[in-house]
């Protein structure tokens, strides 16, 4: 299948199901975007905003230190995050 075609290796579906599921992982903590940036340090809310809507996608090593402070042992974005870790 070709990238970009809407499929399921597609990298901007995979990236819209890791920002939905940062939300919703987000909300069930009890976070704002706010409270979830100064948590991970260096971040504003706009970017949070950003990843939750899929216009950035995040990157492997802030999905786990996302994680980490939303006390996700498993990342909401795992085969994600497993396929991006591996060399290509």
């Amino acid at each position: 299948m070709k990238m970009g075609t809407g499929g399921k290796n597609d990298p901007e579906r995979n990236d819209i199901t890791v920002a939905r599921n940062l939300r919703r992982y987000r909300i069930a903590a009890g976070m704002s975007q706010v409270e979830l940036a100064n948590a991970l340090g260096g971040l504003t809310f706009q970017q949070i905003q950003k990843y939750e809507n899929g216009s950035n996608a995040i990157a492997p090593g802030p999905i786990r230190k996302t994680c980490k402070v939303l006390g996700i042992t498993t990342p909401f974005g795992a085969s994600v995050v497993d396929k991006a870790s591996r060399p290509p």
